[in-house]
């Protein structure tokens, strides 16, 4: 369960990190929603991109020292830079903590080749656990304890200290660990799936082998089979979540817009959550019905928010928490499906995939951020006007 554990440790860390950074920054004050979205967005697609290429000629115990030491920075600049302070120090800030996110999320899935399936689990569940943290860390924050997202930056000193345990000392002992490792065997814990591919020099025969030629061939062999469904599933995921939420109906209850939106992205989250944590104990094979789920769910959230069926807040959180679940879904059986892929050889070539595969889920997100906030401008605007919308009321 060690695999398992500091898996869930650094996807739980991955997520919160860059929240707290974008959220202590208020972009979104002086920028509309497309443009924070960008910023947010388009560093962390641009890493995962370019970074595989070079990653592999950096041994993998510098790599979460590095991140570790750029999110320090970040979060120092970030607690002395006031929120009035000029945006252009603030979107750096952003960028610099998507960047840094991002490229621990490529160097960590790309380990999963000598960790296999308990690795891809535990990752899962604390990428899930974190998005459900951050969907209620600001409601909490600000009406619960009467606080500001500022004032939890300091918190970021302890994730990073959190991820470097559960790197250095809960992970199985490994050459991704220590240049020593190799020696100490008895270290290794039972939940390593092939300890034989851990007495490998593996930055070493990454540099040798994987080719200018070989990682563009890869990455294209990727395309249709893993990044176009991962594009297609949290393009759609990102328009049911933020996406179209402020134009969804307001509900007959008396409530503000934060609370009925917090309990709605706790809703998709907690779906997400589940999905990954519980989809691998199915075994799936296919991304069919998760797409299914995921499309109808937000159909109908797309259709209620154009012609305004119903505003039960049950039964709008009930869709937002199958959206959440099929996303969750397709995520977790294409990488599962890439861990046991039998055309790749299971060491360099497996790693470079699961590195680059994540691109289609960041250029989803993107995607669909921007197509659901062109369509709640509609929605909101125009011939669509109407006051039984979230944005058009001041609660």
């Amino acid at each position: 369960m060690l695999t398992y554990l500091g898996f869930a440790i650094l996807g739980f860390v991955s997520v919160v990190v860059p929240f707290i950074v974008h959220s202590a920054n208020y972009l979104i004050i002086p920028y509309p929603r497309w443009v924070v979205i960008l910023i947010e967005t388009l560093s962390a697609l641009l890493t995962k991109l370019l970074i595989p290429h070079i990653l592999h000629r950096v041994p993998y115990w510098m790599r979460p020292l590095t991140v570790g030491a750029g999110w320090i920075i970040v979060a120092l600049i970030t607690k002395v830079t006031p929120p009035n302070i000029a945006p252009p120090v603030r979107i750096l800030t952003s960028a610099l903590a998507s960047v840094s996110a991002a490229a621990m999320e490529v160097s960590f899935l790309g380990m999963m080749r000598y960790y296999g399936r308990m690795s891809l689990t535990g990752w899962g569940a604390g990428v899930g656990a974190g998005a459900v943290f951050c969907a209620v860390l600001p409601f909490v924050l600000t009406v619960w304890l009467e606080s500001f997202l500022r004032d939890f930056i300091d918190c970021i000193y302890a994730l990073t200290g959190a991820m470097l345990v559960a790197f250095f000392a809960i992970l199985p002992g490994a050459p991704v660990n220590y240049p020593h490792a190799r020696q100490e065997l008895s270290k290794i814990d039972g939940d390593v799936e092939d300890a034989s591919a851990l007495l490998q020099d593996a930055v070493q025969q990454l540099s040798k082998t994987l080719s200018f030629r070989n990682r563009i061939h890869l990455t294209k062999s990727m395309v249709q089979p893993f990044m176009m469904p991962l594009f297609g599933a949290f393009a759609i995921q990102a328009l049911a979540y933020p996406g179209i939420s402020r134009a969804l109906p307001l509900p007959e209850s008396s409530t503000s817009f934060f609370s009925y939106f917090t309990s709605y992205g706790l809703a998709f989250q907690l779906g997400n959550f589940i999905s990954r944590t519980h989809t691998l104990l199915f075994q799936p094979t296919s991304t069919k019905g998760s797409f299914v789920i995921l499309g109808a769910a937000t159909f109908a959230l797309l259709a209620n928010s154009i012609f305004l069926i119903f505003s039960t807040q049950v039964l709008v959180g009930l869709l937002a928490f199958v959206a959440g679940l099929g996303g969750g879904a397709v995520y977790m059986i294409l990488f599962d499906r890439l861990l046991e892929e039998k055309t790749l050889e299971p060491g360099i070539n497996l790693e470079f995939s699961l590195q680059m595969v994540g691109v289609g889920e960041t250029a989803g997100v993107l995607a669909g951020g921007l197509l659901g906030t062109m369509l709640e401008s509609m929605m909101c605007g125009g011939a669509f006007t109407t006051t039984q919308r979230w944005c058009h009321t001041s609660q």
